[in-house]
């Protein structure tokens, strides 16, 4: 998959979960975001909700995202459990990829 083909399937995932995620905003942070990215760099995606979120719904997306027909490996964080000052580097950056 392209790195285009590989971001309409990461939304196509996440729509799939947009009634668990409303009110959550997702972003693409990294070196993905960023532009750095090499060929077998990985996909971080945090999530950032009014709280924190169910880790049970963190699992699900990552194992979705993990059954895409991709190599790409996926990263999924809730942002909500971070320190201020790694969520405040990783916003820094970050393209919200996805808004329920």
């Amino acid at each position: 998959m392209t790195e285009r083909q590989i971001r309409k399937a990461i939304a196509k995932v996440l729509a799939g979960f947009s009634a668990e995620l409303r009110g959550v905003r997702v972003v693409l942070f990294g070196s993905r975001a960023r532009g750095t990215a090499r060929p077998r760099s990985d996909y971080d995606l945090g999530l950032l909700g009014s709280g924190r979120l169910d880790a049970r719904l963190l699992f699900d997306i990552r194992d979705a995202l993990e059954r895409l027909p991709t190599l790409a490996r996926f990263d999924v964080v809730d942002l909500g459990r971070s320190d201020e000052q790694f969520r405040s580097r990783v916003l820094e950056h970050a393209e919200v990829i996805f808004h329920a």
